[in-house]
């Protein structure tokens, strides 16, 4: 996993830029970040600052989740 401390002020992501580089919204960027799948930090202006290494592993774990297309699960027996 990724550690996250990568906060430079002037190229750490806000959430709406992090949103961005996700193809999410804004408000998944915050609550992953409440629930610490996303490393963040509040900066001096107050504002919440989000790992750009962090952002970049969950895009790439993201993309190859796509590749892969949808999960298919087989019960033996199972039949609908």
């Amino acid at each position: 996993m990724v550690d996250g401390g990568d906060f430079d002020p002037v190229r750490t992501p806000t959430s709406g830029e992090a949103a961005r580089m996700l193809s999410v919204r804004r408000n998944t960027v915050v609550r992953w970040g409440n629930r610490g799948k996303l490393a963040s930090v509040r900066a001096q202006d107050g504002i919440r600052r989000y790992s750009r290494e962090q952002a970049k592993h969950l895009w790439n774990g993201r993309a190859a989740a796509r590749e892969a297309g949808p999960a298919v699960s087989h019960i033996a027996g199972d039949v609908r």
